[in-house]
């Protein structure tokens, strides 16, 4: 009979130890959602050293963000293992980000895919997104797009936009799924609707190109518009081509420029190459050559084969610049083997001439074709001319007749 009230009386001390736990945590959530993070670190820590998981999961975010605590990434990892064992799916997703990003433990992806996994199959939608990440990346787990494709789709119809936008670009392009643009629009619809920049980007070059939707191009600003706002870069670059073409709205030279350099600063290479052109030819902004030069070469580093030859044309005519052939010939030969035609035609005939290069005509034919095969029309109009006064152009070694005489 003893025995029995003892452990009744155990019994009702956990009820009651229960019922203070979870008023205490409540204290904790309260303390946390009102930005009183030391309270809240301090009390979530006193729950999660007596093996509650969900104190324990809301530590190792702390740890992670820096709440209330100076960055843990160890301490964030071991209070997300100690959770995630006890099945908590924040916790579990929480271990997948610091495997797959290396915080707090090595990095390893197949442990990362594991851990979404968990999380993933408790219906935790971050998880469930970033697993068909892993899916369509094959990063820790073999390449499969149809189980990538499966996982956006169960993360999309929670609401998560990230999955609604990537589900998006699969209809559109066909990948994994039936290319569908309507879907694809859709898709993409859902995702802006809630503030996601790509998709935002994405829905108005729908409504510009009138895929999956009638072509509204006013509709389609409005979409970069908002895109734009939310900072993201392509959006910003597509904005200025608005404006400075006029196009739908009032031609704005000043506005244009002010959304180039949005984009630009954010390192988006067509952006930069715009804002050197606005520069060097004192459109809507000063001129100013030296800034031109500037963000040209910001442009080219990244590979942007307009400005690649743009550069090239700055070294060649002193532009911002002493006159260097042999760094107009380097650029115009980066930008034409990015199959930049104009630069094709440039380094022709620096070939032809000998400006920068050593003279070379087998080298340049070989580049004034491909610039007549890219459409210059120059090279095109070159090789007919060549075609006349030598019949057998095309049968010779590039054009050139192998029985010359001296």
């Amino acid at each position: 009979m003893k025995a029995k009230v003892s452990a009744l009386f155990c019994v009702l001390l956990l009820c009651v130890a229960g019922i203070s736990d979870a008023q205490t945590l409540e204290e904790a959530f309260g303390a946390l959602k009102s930005n009183d993070y030391p309270r809240a670190f301090s009390i979530f820590t006193k729950f999660a050293e007596l093996g509650d998981d969900k104190a324990q999961e809301q530590l190792g975010w702390m740890y992670k963000k820096g709440l209330g605590t100076p960055v843990d990434d160890k301490q964030a990892f071991a209070w997300f293992r100690y959770a995630a064992e006890l099945g908590n799916a924040s916790a579990q997703y929480g271990l997948g980000l610091a495997f797959a990003n290396g915080k707090g433990v090595s990095k390893d992806n197949a442990k990362a895919a594991e851990w979404y996994g968990k999380a993933a199959e408790q219906g935790f939608h971050q998880a469930q997104f970033n697993l068909g990440v892993i899916y369509a990346n094959g990063t820790g787990l073999d390449r499969d797009e149809t189980k990538a494709v499966e996982w956006y789709t169960r993360a999309a119809e929670q609401g998560n936009a990230n999955a609604q936008t990537r589900l998006g670009t699969l209809y559109a392009e066909g990948k994994g799924v039936t290319k569908d643009e309507v879907k694809a629009f859709e898709f993409y619809r859902k995702a802006a609707d809630q503030g996601n920049a790509r998709a935002q980007y994405n829905l108005g070059t729908m409504y510009f190109s009138g895929r999956g939707c009638a072509k509204d191009e006013i509709m389609a600003v409005e979409w970069y518009r908002k895109a734009a706002e939310n900072g993201f870069a392509m959006a910003q670059y597509n904005l200025g081509v608005v404006f400075a073409n006029g196009i739908v709205v009032a031609k704005d030279q000043v506005t244009a420029v002010d959304w180039y350099r949005k984009a630009a600063v954010q390192g988006y290479a067509s952006a930069q190459n715009s804002l050197g052109a606005m520069y060097i030819n004192g459109t809507g902004v000063g001129k100013d050559v030296a800034e031109a030069v500037d963000w040209y070469r910001k442009a080219a580093e990244q590979g942007d084969a307009t400005a690649q030859f743009n550069l090239g044309v700055c070294y060649e005519n002193g532009i911002g610049m002493n006159t260097d052939d042999v760094g107009a010939t380097e650029w115009y030969r980066k930008s034409a083997e990015n199959g930049y035609a104009k630069a094709q035609w440039s380094l022709a005939v620096r070939y032809e001439y000998g400006k920068g290069v050593d003279k070379d005509e087998i080298k340049a034919i070989e580049w004034y074709r491909k610039a007549a095969e890219r459409g210059d029309p120059r090279a095109q109009k070159l090789l007919d001319w060549r075609r006349v006064i030598n019949p057998d152009f095309d049968s010779g070694s590039n054009g050139i007749d192998q029985n010359a005489k001296n």
